[in-house]
């Protein structure tokens, strides 16, 4: 199931904001429980998606630091040869 970027990016906050929201107007101990469900839910979500992009960052910047070195192919080498009449 996809979902447009702004409500996936916001989703975790809500879950926050809603468990705390409950944490603070608990009736019972049902809202309590659900409340820091929500908030620790969220901050896990939160907690992953940090990790995962910092991690996808730290590959993105090795990856521009070390150029790929590629191989000529023989063909290549040979066709420069007999451009430079050997």
């Amino acid at each position: 199931m996809w979902l447009p970027t702004p409500l996936y990016e916001g989703l975790p906050y809500s879950a926050v904001v809603i468990g705390s929201a409950c944490i603070i107007g608990a009736i019972d101990v049902l809202m309590i429980v659900s409340g820091v469900l929500l908030v620790l839910c969220g901050g896990v979500i939160l907690k992953l998606r940090h990790d995962y992009r910092s991690a996808n960052r730290l590959i993105e910047i090795q990856r521009a630091r070390s150029p790929v070195r590629r191989r000529r192919s023989r063909r290549v080498v040979q066709l420069d040869l007999e451009a430079d009449g050997l």
